[in-house]
């Protein structure tokens, strides 16, 4: 078996026999129209759609791209996991497109044809997923950015003899980046969301027992925010020295894109895209300085400049969605780990040049309801559970699927939340996440061109895939 890295989560795994599957193919700059891909993917496109099975883990941009999509044959399948019926995330975008989607269940297995076999697990309380890759030889565990219990990683390692972990340990987050604080306790947080994702991701390899780990999902940037270069998680050498410092019975691969591991002949010597937090710095820069990317950001801040925030579009589509959610309440929130009965209460305090607004989103577990409402603006979270301040752009932008929860929460919003991350938050992010679906699926998104000034290092100058063609 043979492991190729292309780049962030995206891994060719080569069987024995020779089958290939493709995971989390993303190519296309920028996503959430604010992160970069960082370093670039330098695989040519003929290898790149060249492929027997293609796997997306879940459905946030940097793993789920329907622009590279457009250049993958649509005879090649596609394996998510199944998120039943219920504003499916990725099924309806994949059927659309004339993909045949396979979808397994949380510890399903498919053996697929030849000597592939494939096993999902879920995180269940999140759109998370990983997979367990296996030919008649060797194993891959494949983690992307699914955070499952530790418990559960255990009984992944108990059950499989995984040969090399693909494991995330992820250096972008809105926390604390975008969440308001003093300067001195934001450097602080960073310092020990570091030492925690550190732990975390070595907790996980000593779990999944296998000899090798490769970390990944790594290499995300805020090109137009290079203040925040200074909140940037542990990189791949740093994972490397903290696993050797803690004697934790695996070795450190840090492969670079274009990267090659041939597991029946190990090598240990890969030399990462960047050595250190100083190096990523510099190489950052002189990529954000590049004439083709001052173009691209140039071209994207005016189309941005397109978008209206329309009150009479917005506040009936969120009425008609928290409707849907409140009458799905069961289904929708079946995987709520919490065991709070209060309501969960987001503020979005939304600016414009026609002045301030408030939205009131509940999660009402007690009531089993989601409710919505206009309140006062404020940016005080007294009697809420989180603030987020953004402008009325971001709705806009959202009502044409143009950007989503995620989005606005990477880089566009600034978040005041008094409490740490609880059971009921992961469950706001995840349904509101479920908001976009639904406005494609039900006909409610406001049209607006999309923005065709995004860049990909793989297809440059080639012509998407018809799906009449493939």
């Amino acid at each position: 078996m043979k492991v190729k890295y292309f780049t962030h989560a995206c891994f060719q795994v080569v069987t024995e026999q020779g089958v290939r599957l493709l995971c989390d193919p993303w190519t296309y700059n920028p996503v959430s129209n604010i992160l970069w891909q960082f370093p670039e993917c330098p695989i040519p496109p003929s290898e790149y759609v060249d492929q027997d099975y293609l796997y997306i883990s879940h459905n946030h941009a940097d793993h789920w791209d329907p622009l590279t999509l457009q250049h993958i044959p649509r005879t090649i399948p596609v394996i998510i996991r199944a998120y039943g019926d219920i504003d499916n995330p990725m099924r309806p975008t994949l059927h659309k497109m004339g993909f045949n989607v396979i979808e397994l269940g949380h510890g399903e297995t498919r053996r697929l044809e030849r000597d592939l076999t494939i096993t999902l697990y879920a995180d269940l309380p999140t759109v998370d997923s990983a997979v367990v890759i296996s030919d008649e030889q060797h194993s891959v565990f494949h983690q992307n950015d699914c955070m499952m219990a530790l418990e559960e990683a255990e009984k992944i390692g108990a059950a499989h003899k995984v040969d090399v972990a693909l494991l995330g340990v992820v250096n972008s987050s809105i926390y604390p980046t975008f969440f308001i604080m003093d300067e001195e306790r934001k450097k602080s947080e960073t310092e020990v969301r570091k030492r925690t994702v550190l732990e975390r991701t070595s907790a996980y390899g000593k779990a999944i027992r296998a000899p090798y780990v490769i970390p990944c999902a790594s290499d995300l940037v805020y090109i137009r925010l290079p203040e925040t270069d200074d909140f940037l998680g542990p990189h791949a050498v740093e994972f490397r020295q903290y696993a050797a410092d803690q004697g934790l019975g695996f070795e450190v691969l840090t492969m670079a894109p274009g990267d090659t591991l041939d597991l029946d002949a190990v090598r240990k010597d890969f030399q990462p895209a960047y050595s250190s937090h100083a190096e990523l710095v510099e190489k950052l820069n002189a990529m954000r300085r590049r004439p083709d990317i001052q173009r691209t950001l140039a071209a994207q801040e005016a189309w941005e400049a397109g978008f209206t925030y329309d009150e009479e579009a917005y506040v009936p589509a969120m009425n008609a969605y928290v409707e849907h959610v409140s009458r799905n309440f069961e289904k929708v929130f079946e995987n709520y780990t919490g065991s709070s009965t209060s309501p969960y209460r987001v503020l979005f305090a939304v600016h414009d040049e026609q002045g301030l607004k408030g939205f009131e989103v509940t999660i009402d577990f007690g009531r089993r309801a989601m409710g919505f409402a206009a309140v006062p603006y404020t940016t005080s979270t007294d009697g809420r559970n989180m603030v987020m301040e953004f402008s009325a752009k971001c709705l806009a932008m959202q009502m044409s699927c143009a950007m989503d929860i995620a989005d606005i929460r990477s880089g566009w919003s600034r978040i005041y939340r008094p409490g740490a991350l609880t059971a009921e938050e992961i469950a706001f992010w995840y349904v509101m996440a479920l908001f976009n679906p639904f406005l494609q699926e039900q006909g409610l998104m406001v049209p607006h061109p999309p923005f065709e000034g995004r860049v990909s290092t793989v297809f440059r100058a080639e012509p998407p895939f018809a799906a009449e063609a493939a």
